[in-house]
């Protein structure tokens, strides 16, 4: 007999924030090592490099954000104010919000942080 998957339950929520923060330290890790490379070979990176650096960056801002989703639901906080309160970039924020109006502002546009 089967059993039955839980995707409410905090545990689950819990395991899914460990394995997304295993993911943001792994590219954390190619960030560094792409940087540290072309650095020890004496020259500043490649545009299209510093431009994929910029993108592994906000992979892992959203990654970082989906963690404090997951640990704030494993936390028991599921009411929507909590969860978005947690969050740092305004394109996740739209993703969790109902308010109709951030849905539809998403720009797609870095937030730094």
């Amino acid at each position: 007999m089967a059993t039955r998957f839980d995707a409410t339950a905090p545990a689950f929520h819990d395991r899914l924030a460990h394995y997304l923060a295993a993911i943001s330290d792994d590219m954390s890790e190619v960030e560094q090592t792409v940087l540290s490379a072309d650095l020890l070979a004496g020259h500043q990176p490649a545009r299209n490099t510093q431009i994929s650096l910029q993108k592994i960056d906000h992979v892992q801002q959203r990654v970082m954000d989906l963690i404090a989703l997951f640990e704030g639901m494993a936390d028991g906080h599921l009411d929507e104010a909590s969860l978005v309160g947690r969050l740092k970039l305004e394109e996740t924020r739209s993703v969790v919000s109902s308010d109709q109006e951030r849905v539809q502002s998403r720009s797609g546009d870095l937030d730094l942080f």
